[in-house]
């Protein structure tokens, strides 16, 4: 059969998708005759020549030319290379040697090197983010260990999205007045809670963001300082969310009046991934947190409620008890999970390593080695 009597035979549909006065999303179909069809098929065969061939003529330019290298920006990978080169502009700017900068100082460091990427706004924004203790500076560890993470997320999205096929759909209940209600960066995490059918959004703009189950539409916004919202869990049995920001507090918070009911500050690592669950043992019930940090430390905590003189003098209902401390890493602890078929912590790292603790007997970890990537 020639193409002639396929495309007499078979008349593809195409659609086109526009938005609408109201702000919805239309989809309309037509029919797209074999005649059309042919042209537009040959018109991009000849294009993606053409690109084809300018591609190949670049990259042989390119190659053979000697040029400047191109300005490194924040997508690149981060590597011992890039830090070397950021540690220096960095403390070539710290004309004091108080070991930090001011917002003044940190813009003109790195406007050569992150500006063409960001400007000097963008840098100011990043300089905020990085202050979480809102205290005007900021010190080597917090910057490095910041761009670390930042350059980790936008890692592992390029990775998944090099694997994925993405169809735009249209969505007939979309509405402009709802992207008021975006968080304004990367969510990071979506955790559901059952008591009253209702969705939570952490992102690194500092909130974490409640969507009704049925409609997703935004109920209340939640707002944690200007530190990056690192992992949230739920304890379901007391109703608590537990939050860690890269500022190095972990917050317990009320799932209904969503209040501060108690709380870790200043800790030693920034907390980056937890997990929470209900432990009972001899008919005793307690509620248990674990932590992984920057450090490569896995920590177990149990949340206790304080008795009536700690509620008035600490002004929290609820604190965390730590219970152990183990250093299972050479590097950060990307995500830690509890197994409960098995009793032990699951916990993976930049040091491509998995290792799973028992939480009671604790002794040696087990160690799956063999991964090519943390």
């Amino acid at each position: 059969m020639s193409d002639e009597e396929k495309d007499a035979r078979v008349a593809p549909i195409v659609g086109s998708m526009h938005m609408g006065s109201s702000g919805r999303r239309n989809v309309n179909l037509q029919v797209k005759q074999p005649e059309q069809r042919r042209h537009r098929t040959s018109n991009v065969l000849r294009d993606r020549q053409a690109k084809s061939e300018k591609a190949k003529a670049e990259s042989a330019a390119g190659e053979s030319a000697e040029g400047p290298p191109r300005k490194r920006v924040l997508e690149d990978v981060i590597n011992l290379e890039v830090l070397m080169q950021l540690k220096t502009a960095f403390m070539r700017a710290d004309q004091d040697g108080g070991g930090d900068l001011s917002i003044d100082e940190f813009v003109r460091a790195f406007r050569g090197i992150l500006g063409a990427d960001l400007g000097e706004e963008g840098l100011r924004q990043m300089f905020m983010k990085i202050d979480a203790n809102a205290d005007g500076t900021v010190d080597w560890d917090e910057f490095s260990s910041f761009m670390l993470l930042q350059n980790q997320g936008k890692q592992s999205m390029l990775e998944n999205e090099t694997h994925a096929e993405y169809t735009e759909v249209a969505d007939p209940g979309f509405n402009l007045e709802h992207a008021r209600y975006e968080h304004r960066d990367m969510i990071d995490h979506i955790l559901y809670l059952p008591q009253g059918d209702k969705w939570a959004t952490t992102s690194r703009d500092g909130t974490i963001r409640f969507w009704s189950g049925k409609e997703l539409t935004h109920m209340r916004t939640l707002r944690c300082g200007k530190a990056w919202v690192t992992d949230l869990g739920l304890l379901s049995r007391q109703n608590k969310l537990v939050a860690s920001t890269f500022n190095r507090n972990i917050r317990i918070y009320d799932t209904n009046s969503l209040d501060v009911v108690g709380k870790l500050s200043e800790l030693e690592h920034t907390v980056l991934s937890l997990d929470c669950w209900t432990h009972t043992k001899s008919e005793i019930t307690t509620d248990r947190v674990a932590t992984g940090d920057n450090g490569g430390n896995v920590q177990l905590y149990q949340m206790v409620e304080r008795d009536d003189d700690e509620k008035v003098q600490s002004g929290d209902h609820w604190r965390l008890d730590r219970q152990w401390k183990v250093q299972l890493h050479s590097d950060w602890v990307s995500k830690v999970r509890y197994m409960s078929d098995i009793n032990c912590l699951c916990s993976a790292s930049l040091d491509r390593t998995l290792c799973l603790y028992d939480v009671e007997r604790r002794g040696q970890p087990r160690r799956l080695l063999g991964h090519t990537k943390g």
